[in-house]
């Protein structure tokens, strides 16, 4: 993806790669930070511990980027959304669209990443 603004990569001695926000140089980044990234850190930040249905489905999104850090940054993002907070009801439109593209996605590494993420935002009861 296109390397979002406000960042410099830097090479260490060892020759890999790392990026340093121009704004705040404190923050260090080994992953590529997309523009896609950006935007879903934003996203997660903002909603941060509030189980956000609308906030988990564009997240979601991520899930099936041919991109595999994209995916491993929803499940992040997604983490950070339903942080410190009971998990949603099997009945959520979430679980639901979750449980949906289990059955219809055929590529292996997007199911996998559904899977890691099912548990993070489902309940273990009906109570929600």
């Amino acid at each position: 993806g296109n390397l979002a603004r406000g960042w410099r990569m830097r090479l260490g001695v060892s020759g890999c790669s790392s990026w340093i926000s121009k704004v705040d140089k404190t923050l260090i980044a080994t992953e590529k930070p997309t523009v896609i990234f950006e935007g879903a850190s934003a996203l997660a930040g903002n909603h941060w511990g509030t189980g956000d249905e609308k906030a988990l489905l564009e997240l979601l999104k991520l899930t099936s980027d041919v991109y595999a850090p994209h995916r491993a940054l929803a499940a992040a993002c997604i983490a950070t959304v339903m942080q410190g907070r009971k998990g949603l009801p099997t009945y959520s439109v979430v679980i639901q669209q979750i449980v949906l593209q289990l059955r219809v996605q055929r590529r292996a590494r997007v199911r996998e990443a559904l899977l890691h993420i099912l548990p993070l935002v489902v309940t273990a009861t009906e109570e929600g």
